[in-house]
């Protein structure tokens, strides 16, 4: 059995690195980005997370962006994976100030997990603003991808030494793991161009601040920022 690194958490995004989940090693927890129902069908997915502690970093794009005339987030309601799984907590990938009006929905609020208990839901503290951008017209502060966003969580609020990241693969292959997720745009901040550009610039700033911590990167994408607390292993999918 794997020794379980200790203070480890592992950011799961939905970029076709995903596929390399078995690669990690066994941390203490997981978080997961938006519309994650595709991925949670998938054996090699499922077998990794069973009965570990989730938290579900989720843009209120999710809400609204739909396949097949269902939203992203409803299909995962709709495939119990708030009960079938152990997802404690949602983050909404905003500070309280930008919180945009419909995140008051009564739907978020009231989701049961697998003991029928009401899952809580939170934005993101106001420690992210000293590393937020303010270039967006839509949000005063914000990161630039909901993957950042739940980064900063990581790094920040659950303050874990060794951050794991896979699935993050900076739209350098395209597509999502799975064929049938919804398009890119579906968590885009306000339709903002540049995102790459800007996650690309934020993103080693972010990491070079927080030089205590260590960060383990499995992605498609060439990306080196050439830092001591950063280790980037490239991964290869078909």
């Amino acid at each position: 059995m794997t020794n379980m690194i200790e203070s480890s958490v592992a950011l799961l995004c939905r970029g076709p690195s995903l596929r390399h989940i078995k690669d990690l090693p066994e941390v203490e927890e997981y978080v997961i980005v938006n519309g994650f129902s595709d991925e949670l069908q998938l054996d090699f997915i499922k077998e990794t997370l069973q009965d570990k502690p989730i938290t579900h970093v989720l843009s209120l794009g999710a809400l609204k962006m739909s396949y097949n005339g269902v939203s992203v987030f409803q299909a995962m309601l709709n495939k119990n994976n708030y009960k079938d799984f152990n997802i404690r907590k949602i983050i909404l990938p905003y500070i309280k100030e930008c919180l945009p009006g419909d995140a008051g929905r009564p739907i978020l609020y009231n989701i049961k997990n697998k003991d029928d208990e009401k899952i809580p839901v939170h934005c993101l503290s106001d420690s992210h603003k000293p590393h937020m951008t303010t270039k967006y017209k839509r949000y005063s502060y914000t990161y630039p991808t909901c993957g950042m966003d739940a980064l900063g969580y990581c790094t920040l609020e659950m303050n874990k030494k060794n951050i794991f990241i896979i699935g993050m693969d900076m739209w350098e292959k395209p597509g999502y793991i799975s064929e049938i997720s919804v398009p890119d745009k579906a968590v885009s901040r306000g339709g903002e161009q540049g995102e790459y550009e800007l996650l690309k610039e934020l993103l080693p700033k972010f990491l070079n601040h927080f030089s205590d911590k260590k960060f383990s990167f499995y992605t498609v994408a060439n990306f080196q920022p050439n830092l001591s607390n950063v280790s980037v292993t490239k991964v290869e999918v078909d």
